[in-house]
């Protein structure tokens, strides 16, 4: 019964096979659009692996938990690879924040609408955090696989003579619980503030496809587990061996094969116009997917998250985000508007709260003591000086100008401030200075 198992396994592993072979193929003999067409490929590989490490684990257990670690971390890898496609999509991630700009905020996902407010995209920092958790669980498991394999050599993963809660496998689990939630959730949400906008791109048959076979895989174990667990399940034996988590994704492959090439087919990246247009030698095509020089340079600028600051990601034209939480943010990190909204500038974030520009002390009353602009420590030369936002050399000759203007009786830095409001106090003053 168990040849019988392997043997019928092993047919549909080979139509799986066959199916992504040709479409991997057909993608990296016309690779005219390496930057969509990096990810296709590497998404359509979780296919490749996921049907030979089952079928590895269903034909020797021992072979199969051996290569299991890479299946479950080319898992992680594929939902960042359909991030980036989507992100690829819309022309990158400043194009995609652009897009959304001065757009009203989309409501959360159920149950998070509830608890949070509104989520406004076109936020850099939202976005920032939308894709930190979309990413956590790339970079979480490897971790919990390195976890895994440690506890099950020093004999804690599990043991039927201890409680449960007392097994690492109980809290692994419930860590990678979280973390494949989170990511499915924050990507989830990201479509949706975007679906009007990935539209063309036939965003829908995509997603379900590469969410069905994580879905598949991490469904299918926890019930079969559970059901393991409640004792629902007799041990293996006669046609129960089918309801093995190997042995039903062997089973599944092809269709999700098949779903996979209607998904990502390989007429979406051709262009008409672009037929006589060069392209990337086979050879030379697959480097390039499998090159991780951009996963680990993007990984590493999403870990710290200097880059994703309002100067990079507002837009050139002057347009006014419609919601005030949106304009105060701006504001707060230096945005200014001019003419009535219709020219910006950025000024610098430098607290200025603790500059004292005019020192009102007898003591320190003279000119020099009185300058109007302060350096800032290490980070422009002498000559150089900072006020306003502006980074401006200083001229002795003006200066010297300065401090005689500044010495007049009526100079502006001593002249009184008129306030509009109080025009007697104002008329006043004006008569002493005419009679003077």
């Amino acid at each position: 019964m168990e040849n019988g198992i392997v043997a019928f396994c092993g047919t549909f592993v080979l139509i799986s096979l066959a199916l992504s072979t040709i479409s991997i193929y057909s993608h990296l003999k016309n690779y005219r659009k390496p930057v969509l067409q990096r990810s296709v490929v590497r998404i359509l590989l979780m296919i490749v692996t996921y049907s030979i490490v089952s079928f590895l684990t269903v034909y020797n257990e021992r072979i199969g938990a051996f290569f299991e670690p890479f299946r479950e971390m080319y898992e992680a890898f594929a939902l960042y690879c359909f991030f980036c496609l989507l992100i690829d999509y819309l022309g990158g991630e400043r194009a995609a924040v652009i897009i959304l700009h001065g757009h009203l905020p989309r409501p959360r996902l159920w149950p998070m609408n509830h608890i949070q407010s509104d989520i406004d995209l076109s936020d850099p920092y939202t976005f920032l955090s939308i894709k930190r958790g979309i990413l956590q669980y790339t970079w979480l498991k490897p971790f919990l696989i390195i976890a895994t394999l440690l506890s099950r050599v020093l004999g804690i993963y599990e043991d039927e003579d201890k409680p449960v809660y007392v097994t690492s496998a109980l809290w692994i689990g419930l860590l990678y619980n979280i973390s494949i939630t989170i990511s499915l959730y924050s990507l989830t949400t990201f479509w949706i503030c975007l679906h009007e906008e990935l539209t063309p791109f036939r965003p829908f048959p995509k997603f379900l496809s590469v969410k069905a076979i994580i879905f598949a895989s991490y469904w299918q174990q926890t019930l079969l587990s559970v059901a393991g667990w409640l004792g629902i399940l007799p041990r293996k034996h006669g046609i129960f061996i089918l309801l093995d988590q190997n042995v039903l994704m062997c089973l599944e492959m092809p269709f999700f094969a098949l779903s996979h090439w209607h998904a990502f087919r390989i007429k979406d990246y051709i262009t008409p116009s672009w037929i006589s247009c060069s392209r990337m030698p086979l050879l030379k095509a697959w480097k390039d997917v499998v090159g991780f020089k951009d996963v680990w340079c993007d990984s590493i600028q999403t870990l710290q998250g200097d880059r994703y600051v309002y100067e990079n990601f507002e837009p050139a034209e002057c347009q006014v985000p419609s919601r005030h939480n949106a304009r105060l943010n701006r504001t707060t990190h230096g945005l200014r508007y001019s003419q009535g909204g219709q020219r910006k500038l950025w000024v610098s974030r430098y607290d200025q709260s603790r500059v004292r520009l005019i020192n009102n002390n007898d003591s320190q009353n003279s000119p020099s003591s009185n300058k109007t602009y302060f350096s800032i420590p290490g980070l422009y030369s002498e000559s150089q000086h900072y006020e306003g936002g502006i980074c401006f050399e200083i001229d002795d000759e003006m200066e010297s100008l300065y401090a005689q203007a500044k010495s007049m009786p009526f100079g502006d830095y001593n002249y009184p401030v008129l306030p509009i409001s109080s025009t007697t106090e104002a008329n006043s003053v004006g008569r002493s200075l005419a009679e003077t």
